[in-house]
Formats: structure tokens, sequence, C-alpha cells
């Protein structure tokens, strides 16, 4: 989603009929500007309406999933953010008696070998499920959800990561929310333990 904000709409009048701005009358417009800019940010939606189609959504029976992208030599993010999951899950299960949840690491390493990503999955825990991807479906990854992904002959990236929630609604994925690999384990719960719309 492109946000474009065109500073003349949000000055006072008089400010239109000068070329030159001095740097304090910019400074203070762009001060300004701020409160406007919160409000704007703040609707920028992270979950989606419409139906999503993933290969690695294809064939799940659970209602709930969450999805991370990483790969297994990445140093830090992953471990920590895959562990984080595992807690999630665990928890999850235990306090909402279901079994309606599924965990997908999905390996942002293009062509990597099945059996490499599916060992690595379940070294953090044995119901985690994982989906390798292939070059030719980089493409789609990246306009679907914006994950992006790397050849497997390449460096190894700088790697943030996020953490993506899906729900099946009437035998659609809908993407409800994006997390950064920040996110708490406890806010990932509370969000999993509401209902999805």
């Amino acid at each position: 989603m492109t946000i474009n904000i065109n500073l003349l709409n949000i000055m006072p009048p008089s400010t239109h009929l000068n070329k030159e701005l001095s740097a304090d009358r910019i400074g203070i417009l762009l001060v300004a500007a701020i409160p406007l800019l919160a409000i704007v940010l703040t609707f920028i939606p992270l979950s989606s309406n419409a139906s999503i189609e993933l290969p690695f959504l294809e064939h799940t029976q659970a209602k709930k999933v969450l999805v991370f992208g990483g790969f297994p030599s990445c140093g830090s993010t992953c471990p920590i953010s895959l562990a984080k999951l595992q807690q999630t899950y665990d928890n999850y299960t235990k306090l909402s008696g279901k079994n309606d949840l599924k965990v997908i690491f999905v390996n942002i390493q293009l062509d990597t070998p099945t059996e490499i990503s599916e060992a690595y999955a379940k070294s953090f825990h044995q119901d985690f499920e994982s989906y390798s991807v292939p070059s030719k479906e980089a493409e789609h990854l990246y306009k679907s959800i914006s994950m992006q992904t790397f050849p497997n002959n390449q460096s190894q990236p700088g790697h943030n990561g996020y953490i993506y929630l899906f729900s099946s609604i009437d035998h659609e994925w809908k993407l409800n929310r994006i997390f950064n690999t920040k996110v708490t384990q406890e806010k990932l719960l509370k969000q999993l333990l509401q209902k999805l719309t």
C-alpha cells in the first residue's frame, strides 16, 4: 500500500504563496504533519479479506497456521523465532484444548532439499511442518505475502523475518496478521485464542 501525502494540503493557506520556506518553517510543518501521519498509518491493514493461495497451505487440515520464513544456517533470528513458536504452539494446545493449529517453517533458501528443511523444523518441535521453496514459486511468494527468498548458491542475506498468521474460513485461507520477530509469545498466544475473522 502506498501513501502519498502532499504537504501543501496540510500547510496553512498563507504558506502556499511563499516560493521559499525557511528551515524553521519547514520543520514546524513537518512536526505538524506527524499526528496526521500517525492517524493514516494506524489504519494500514495487517490483514486481508481476500482469499490467498499458497502451496504450503494447500493440504493442511488445520484452522489456524503460523508461518515463519527462514533458513537452517540462520544464526540468531530463526532459532529464536522458532523456539518462540514452539512455546506458543504448546501453550495454545494446552489452553485451548484444540488441535487446530499448525506451525510451518518455510525455507526461503531456494531449492533446498526437503529433508533438510524438515529436519530443521522438527528439531524445534516434532509437530512442526516444513516447506522448501522452489525457484519457480519465489515470485508468487513475494507478490502474495512479501516473503523474500534467495538462491541456494548465494551468500546468506541479512534476515529479519516475519511471522504470519493465517486462518481457514469456509475452506478459504486468509491472512490475519503479520508480526515482526520481536513479538512476544504472550501476544501471539493471545491472538490465537481470539476468534479469528
